[in-house]
Formats: structure tokens, C-alpha cells, sequence
């Protein structure tokens, strides 16, 4: 009977784990209507549903404000907060309940935005960070564009509606694969709770509790969505953009991003989240680029080079391969595997390439692909100096002639230039002074002819 119990204990365990496995069906249309899975280390996209359809983020938004101060402040640097913390919000808003006037340290203010997801602690932020909130938006559509979330425009540090505030879920996804590299962000987007001394504001200061069910569910709620493997993330709620939710999970060392935009329903994204995390570490394998032994140098022409470059301007250079990693479907990779060969590479430059160039210049981008399909990209970079027409700074060349050496070349040239142009003379004056005799003896005996024949 015991054994019998066993059995079937194990039994429900399998059938458990395969069902938690199976509960995302890729083939299927689901619920969000913006759904993207991303390895974050590759850059690879496992899943996509309308994922570079325009939408918008709602308070996701603050994983871009959330970067911009961890890279651009001081995380104990105090900050005393004026009157843009009570400007623009509608009752609706969810806000850390800040005061004009009242002093807190960057850190506080920012896991006030990344755990209650409060509006006045980001726009308290955008004003240190870029002087206005208008200031803040040029760094944020800077930044987006640094990581090539080509379809996005944000015009302000924490999601409230507008028109022209916009991105698509493979740009925030883009996004959350850089920002979870951040150990600082790493640390605050997994704080269930975060506890905020009194300041001269609030005697009571404040207790945060993260939104983020997926790391953090409230006592009192009837089942935990809390995912084993994840590492948080951040929600967002508003009527144009509906349940919103970008998080990052890690397993094995390997690293995904979901990112679920304009969900009808607030519990769905957590779970949804957790099917996709499973379903990508069951089915997706990854490799490092290293272990195709692909080629890593590529050659690329260079103009106004030297007349004697060694190579006539052909310059190569070193492609870093390290710490690049291809993420597919377990079979894909085992077919990338087979026949490394249809690797194919594509060479991206800002323009041609003029000289001079130094060593180590990092001067391409060069992407491999696989039937048409890019796998990863890598940065190449120079693997000596190129000098300038007329010459340079940059020296590549053998040692100049000894004086023995040189002198030879020095007499040769030109003296016997001058020597031919001599002869040339020479012979031209000569020539003049015969054709000049052959005339003057002509004419004589013209003369003499003439007059015999008058004397008969």
C-alpha cells in the first residue's frame, strides 16, 4: 500500500510539472494583446504576439526612470522635493504620498517608484536628475535610443496617459534585458518590502510593499503568485494601456524577460508571466558563439591611406566573440550546431572608413546570421594603425633607409633626369644646325645654275 502511494505521489508530481510546462501554448492567440519572451543575455526573441505593435506602457515606464537615476545620481544623495510632486495627477494616480518640501535620499525615491509605483517620487526624480521633467524626457528618449527601442517616445518619468508616450513590447523588453544587468536594479526590483524612516514631512515615514505579485503577495491573499525563478520586474495599470507587466526570471543561468502590455485582466499578467518563463526554460537552449569556432576577423577597405599601406588600405579587424551566446529552440541549436558553415556574416559601419586609424579603434558592428536570421551581434575593432595620404602620427612601417641606403636612391633620380634632358638638347641643337647647313648649300647651288645658264 505504501508503495502504491508512492507511485502515485510521483505520478502527480510529473503530471504536475508537465502541466505547468504545457499551460503556454505558442501556437495559440492569448489573452494580452502585446506579449513578448526575450533571452536577455542574446537578445534573441523566443516568443512574440503583435510584439512591435505600438502601445502603451503605462507605469513600466519607470524601469527607464528607475536606470536613468541609478546611472546619472548618488543613491544617498539627499533630495528635498518641491511642488512637482502634487503637479498633474488625477485621483486615480498611485502616489507615495510625498510633500513639497519634504527630504528623502535618492534610494528612497526610487524604490517609491519601482515598489508602489509612485508618480510623485518619479517626477521628484526627473526633476533632480534632468532639471525638469521636460529635461528628463530628452535623456529618456536618449537612452531609448542608445538601446535601440526604435519605436518608443516618452514624455514623462512615470506612464500617466498621453497620446505621444508610446513603445512596443519588444522595446521594453529590450530594455528590461539591459536594466536587469544592473545589480543595483537587480536588488530593488526584488525588494518585497522596503521601510522609509520618518522625515520632516511624515512622523510615521513609510512602509512600501511591491506591487510585483510575482515576488511579493500580500498575506491576506488568498493564493501566492509568487514565482520561484523571478527575479521582479515592474507593473503598470491605466484604462488606455491595461494590466501591464514587464519582469525577468533566471534559471540555470539563464536569464528571460516577459513583457505583457494591455492585459484585461490584473491577476492574468502574473500567471501568464509564469507560463512563459516555464515554457521558455523547457524548450530554449542556448551556446556561446566561441564554441562554433566561427571566423572572428572580417576586412574592410579603407580610403585616404598611405600610397604604400601594406595592404593597399584592405585593413582587418577583430571581431570580440566573447560572452556572445545563441538562444533558439532546443532543435534549432542543434541544428546551428550541425552546420556552422551557413553561418553568414554582415558588416555594419557609421559611413566609409578613412585613415589615419589607430590601433584598437573599435570601427563596425558585425552581425552573424543564419538563413537570413541574425543571431547575435558583435563589435569589431582594428588590429593596427593605418596612416594617413601624405603621411601621419600613425607609423607602420619598416625603419627608414640607412644613410649607405639612401643616398643611391637620392643621386640616381634626379641626375639622371637631368642628364636625359641634356642629351635631348644636345641632340635638338644638333639636329637644328645640319637641317640650317643642308638649306645654305641648297641655295648655292641654285645660284650657280642660275647664272651658267644666263651666261648661254
Amino acid at each position: 500500500m505504501k508503495r502504491f502511494i508512492c507511485a502515485a505521489l510521483v505520478l502527480i508530481t510529473l503530471c504536475t510539472a508537465f502541466a505547468a510546462q504545457a499551460a503556454f501554448d505558442p501556437s495559440a492567440s492569448i489573452g494580452t494583446k502585446f506579449v513578448v519572451l526575450m533571452d536577455a543575455d542574446s537578445g534573441a526573441v523566443l516568443w512574440s504576439q503583435r510584439g512591435d505593435e505600438r502601445a502603451y506602457p503605462a507605469s513600466t515606464t519607470k524601469i527607464l526612470t528607475c536606470i536613468l537615476a541609478l546611472e546619472n545620481g548618488n543613491l544617498d544623495e539627499t533630495i528635498t522635493v518641491g511642488r512637482e510632486v502634487e503637479r498633474g495627477f488625477s485621483s486615480k494616480s498611485s502616489l507615495m504620498g510625498l510633500s513639497p518640501g519634504e527630504t528623502l535620499t535618492l534610494r528612497d525615491l526610487i524604490y517609491g517608484i519601482m515598489l508602489v509605483s509612485g508618480n510623485d517620487a518619479a517626477a521628484a526624480i526627473a526633476v533632480h536628475i534632468g532639471g525638469s521633467t521636460e529635461g528628463f524626457a530628452d535623456l529618456m528618449n536618449a537612452k531609448a535610443a542608445d538601446l535601440g527601442m526604435e519605436n518608443s517616445h516618452f514624455v514623462n518619468p512615470h506612464g500617466v496617459q498621453k497620446e505621444d508616450h508610446y513603445t512596443t513590447a519588444l522595446d521594453m523588453a529590450k530594455l528590461m534585458s539591459y536594466t536587469v544587468k544592473n545589480k543595483d536594479f537587480r536588488a530593488i526590483i526584488a525588494k518585497r518590502t522596503y521601510e522609509i524612516p520618518p522625515t520632516n514631512r511624515n512622523r510615521r515615514g513609510y512602509q512600501l510593499e511591491n506591487t510585483n505579485k510575482l515576488v511579493h503577495t500580500k498575506p491576506e491573499a488568498d493564493s501566492s503568485m509568487e514565482y520561484r525563478y523571478a527575479l521582479g520586474g515592474k507593473t503598470g495599470d491605466t484604462d488606455a494601456a491595461g494590466r501591464c507587466l514587464v519582469a525577468a526570471a533566471e534559471k540555470d543561468g539563464t536569464t528571460l524577460v516577459s513583457v505583457q502590455l494591455n492585459d484585461p485582466d490584473a491577476n492574468r499578467r502574473f500567471s501568464l508571466a509564469a507560463e512563459l518563463f516555464n515554457w521558455g526554460f523547457a524548450n530554449f537552449a542556448s551556446i556561446d558563439a566561441i564554441e562554433l569556432d566561427l571566423a572572428d576577423t572580417v576586412e574592410v577597405p579603407v580610403k585616404n591611406c598611405s600610397f604604400d599601406d601594406e595592404t593597399g588600405g584592405l585593413l582587418t579587424l577583430k571581431v570580440d566573440l566573447s560572452n556572445k551566446r545563441i538562444s533558439q529552440l532546443a532543435d534549432e541549436i542543434e541544428r546551428i550546431k550541425q552546420n556552422p558553415s551557413a553561418i553568414t556574416t554582415s558588416i555594419i559601419t557609421e559611413g566609409e572608413l578613412t585613415a589615419p586609424i589607430a590601433k584598437g579603434d573599435l570601427l563596425a558592428k558585425v552581425s552573424y546570421l543564419f538563413e537570413g536570421a541574425t543571431l547575435f551581434t558583435a563589435d569589431a575593432y582594428a588590429i593596427r594603425d593605418v596612416e594617413k595620404m601624405g603621411g601621419g602620427v600613425l607609423k607602420t612601417h619598416a625603419p627608414a633607409p640607412t644613410i649607405e641606403e639612401a643616398i643611391p636612391r637620392k643621386s640616381k633620380g634626379p641626375w639622371l633626369f637631368y642628364g636625359l634632358v641634356a642629351a635631348a638638347v644636345l641632340l635638338l641643337a644638333g639636329l637644328a644646325v645640319f637641317l640650317k647647313n643642308r638649306r645654305g648649300s641648297r641655295r648655292k647651288r641654285v645660284r650657280r645654275t642660275h647664272f651658267y645658264s644666263g651666261r648661254r
